[in-house]
């Protein structure tokens, strides 16, 4: 995720990059990414989102 949010959203999303970053080692830094997610600007989070949603569901459909 936190290659798409750089990809699409760029230099909005630093900060929710940075916190994405952090929450694969510290598990109290994933509500703030998250929130940090939600404050991007609505076309940068339709972008983000539904393409993480597309790489999940293919990752599901190759792994069964």
């Amino acid at each position: 995720m936190r290659a798409l949010a750089r990809v699409y959203a760029g230099p909005r999303a630093l900060n929710a990059c940075r916190l994405l970053a952090q929450a694969e080692t510290d598990l109290e830094a994933l509500e703030p990414a998250s929130v940090a997610l939600n404050r991007l600007a609505p076309l940068d989070r339709r972008a983000i989102l539904p393409s993480y949603g597309r790489l999940t569901v293919t990752a599901v459909r190759t792994d069964a």
